[in-house]
């Protein structure tokens, strides 16, 4: 992520990432060529010399990775606009559809801060040709004959898919709900086209997609974006995400081409989904990042001993992205876990505003370089508030005393107000003394008048004192006060 800084020979070092891509633009041309010379002479080229050509198809996944990692969150529009996506019916003959999609997660890690989870952004990363070509023939409206409609629509649900996983990192480990709903609804699209489900989800893309493209490629594809859908849900265990992988699971390979890869890829995004038993999720920072990006790297196996694309013990590199963030809320005077509500605070960025939103514990708690504060918010534990500076740090380690984990290594200890019962034991809140006490007072019964005021007056004051002994809520004071008095005197007029 370092970009042009990296190294003192950037361009010429680019420029040579660049050839093994097969981009015909190089503006340092006499340093390229004698570095390739010098590798000539070194005898280090091995398979990625054909001939005196460069083998593109063995060089361009790695300098793609390559670029996406040195520039990284750069924003750098020059080194964007490099990675190119064919926009035109020439082009796509000889770029490779999985080479564009490498070149689709590259842009986007390039230009972090434009990715957005939504349809109209994907739809941004298309050439309008493509999405010209696709949408009209899948609706019939030209002739098949007059273009190369595999090459159009494997160069489509490529790009599509490349977007996905660009979404997948970009809010890795967030739970984002719109992040969700959109890989979700793709993921079951492309499994519709494959096999039909009952799950009904918005058209999204064009039908027909197995009419122009093999069953293998969408079969990559779907598994590719359900992989994504459970980094974005990772340690949530969310249901929904858990019945889709469980449905990809559960096929035969008799149903389709389901071999060792997709089986992988399936059993690793529910690793994900439950990742650490829910108590770690992913980061977004650059180390982290680029360990998912390996981890996810869009080539699958096809058996155990596959090593040839990408060697399979990289997919252990998630584990660098992972940290823990899950908060367990324990009762001081007991000891024991408790449920409990929090009202979690994230910061103002660049992309959103200040927010709050509420969760029960044990729950995952936001990254650090957005979190603000945590604040007890039940009414039937005292209230405690928790300040943290938001800072692009790695979540805390217990026992760092350099750095205190303000959350006792997942423990917030917090205690139990007099006379209320813990969430377990009362789930609505009717058990506590202070309830069953004011219930008892207010409906007492009484014979006469003469008695009923001088009970009214009395119950009220029962009332507001055992309410100041259980509870320092103002509004249950102003209740007591008000309210019960009120009542006492309609019955005594009611009786009267």
């Amino acid at each position: 992520g370092r970009g042009s800084d990296a190294f003192g020979f950037m361009d010429t070092f680019l420029d040579r990432l660049f050839e093994y891509i097969g981009s015909k633009e190089v503006y340092h041309e006499k340093f390229l060529n004698a570095t390739i010379a010098a590798d000539d002479q070194s005898g280090n080229t091995g398979q990625m010399m054909d001939g005196s050509q460069i083998n593109v198809d063995v060089t361009a996944p790695g300098a793609i990775i390559a670029l996406a990692l040195i520039f990284l969150k750069a924003e750098s529009e020059e080194i964007a606009a490099r990675l190119s996506i064919p926009d035109t019916h020439f082009d796509l003959q000889y770029v490779r559809p999985d080479f564009v999609m490498l070149r689709i997660i590259a842009r986007n890690l390039i230009l972090w801060s434009r990715i957005q989870p939504s349809i109209d952004w994907i739809g941004s990363q298309i050439p309008e040709t493509i999405k010209v070509g696709v949408f009209s023939m899948s609706e019939e409206a030209i002739d098949c004959d007059e273009f190369d409609a595999e090459a159009l629509f494997q160069a489509y649900i490529n790009i599509v898919t490349g977007a996905c996983i660009a979404i997948g990192l970009k809010y890795a480990g967030s739970r984002n709900g719109d992040a969700q709903e959109l890989l979700y609804s793709y993921t079951v699209h492309f499994l519709n086209e494959i096999k039909h489900v009952s799950v009904q989800t918005p058209s999204i893309l064009p039908k027909g997609l197995l009419q122009y493209v093999d069953r293998g490629t969408l079969e990559l594809c779907l598994h590719l974006i359900a992989l994504s859908l459970s980094v974005v849900m990772a340690g949530s265990g969310q249901l929904q995400t858990f019945r889709l992988l469980r449905y990809l699971r559960g096929r035969s390979s008799a149903e389709g081409q389901v071999n060792y890869g997709l089986q992988m890829a399936v059993s690793l995004a529910i690793g994900f989904l439950f990742l650490g038993g829910g108590t770690h999720s992913f980061s977004t920072s650059n180390s982290a990042i680029a360990a998912l990006l390996i981890t996810l790297y869009p080539r699958l196996p096809t058996g155990p001993n596959d090593n040839r694309c990408h060697l399979q013990a990289f997919r252990h590199l998630y584990v660098i992205a992972t940290e823990p963030r899950r908060v367990q809320t324990v009762d001081v005077d007991t000891g024991l876990p408790v449920y409990c509500p929090l009202e979690v605070t994230v910061a103002e960025t660049e992309y959103y505003d200040e927010t709050n939103y509420c969760d029960v514990t044990p729950c995952l708690l936001p990254e650090r370089s957005v979190l603000k504060n945590v604040r007890v918010c039940g009414p039937r534990y005292w209230p405690q508030l928790i300040k943290i500076t938001p800072e692009d740090k790695p979540w805390w380690r217990s026992g760092d005393k350099t750095d205190p984990d303000p959350f006792n290594g997942g423990v917030l200890y917090i205690k139990r107000k007099v006379g209320s019962c813990s969430y377990s034991d009362d789930p609505i809140g009717c058990q506590s003394l202070l309830s069953r006490a004011m219930h008892e007072v207010c409906d007492t019964p009484s014979t006469s008048c003469s008695t009923q005021l001088n009970r009214a007056s009395h119950s009220s004051f029962r009332v507001d004192q055992l309410v100041s002994t259980f509870s320092a809520n103002p509004s249950l004071i102003a209740f007591a006060k008000l309210c019960c008095e009120s009542w006492k005197d309609r019955q005594v007029l009611y009786s009267v």
